[in-house]
């Protein structure tokens, strides 16, 4: 865990921002999941801090998800030859950030593909893919700041 670090601060607060997705989710039509750091901290992972929600739907529940929480869309982070996003969207009125992803695309082997777990594994009332398929999107995502977790994640298989 990473020195400074207090997990008792963000975990109620997990707890809180998990429980407005899962309220949510009922009237999602496809599949979803939380991804992440958040998903991480469930799979039990030694994460040293879970800053907001990642929330990977399809663009349908994404646009329905606008709607019902009444948010504009946000524009979708900086333009990335790596990800892009149909939907995106950063919800602030719970005690987490939730960053919606609909219709999440990684360019993989020089090629967009659809994010799409083939896992779902459920974790109180929400759902992650399994601890393996967390390993593989982040390692395919490539970023320097996903190493401590896929370490972290790799110790619990």
């Amino acid at each position: 865990m990473k020195a400074g670090s207090n997990p008792g601060r963000w975990r109620p607060r997990l707890a809180e921002t998990l429980a407005l997705v899962a309220a949510a989710a009922g009237d999602f039509s496809d599949d979803w999941w939380i991804i992440g750091s958040a998903a991480a901290a469930l799979a039990g992972a030694d994460i040293a801090e879970v800053g907001d929600v990642d929330l990977l739907l399809s663009e349908r529940d994404a646009r329905a998800l606008l709607a019902r929480w009444s948010a504009a869309p946000k524009a979708p982070p900086p333009p990335s030859d790596r990800f892009r996003s149909a939907v995106f969207a950063r919800f602030e009125h719970g005690p987490l950030a939730i960053e919606a992803f609909g219709g999440f695309e990684m360019r993989v082997r020089g090629r967009w593909r659809a994010v799409e777990p083939m896992t779902r594994r459920h974790v109180g009332d929400v759902f992650t893919p399994s601890i393996a398929e967390q390993i593989v999107l982040l390692e395919a995502m490539g970023r320097d700041k996903d190493r401590p977790r896929i370490a972290a994640l790799a110790a619990r298989l």
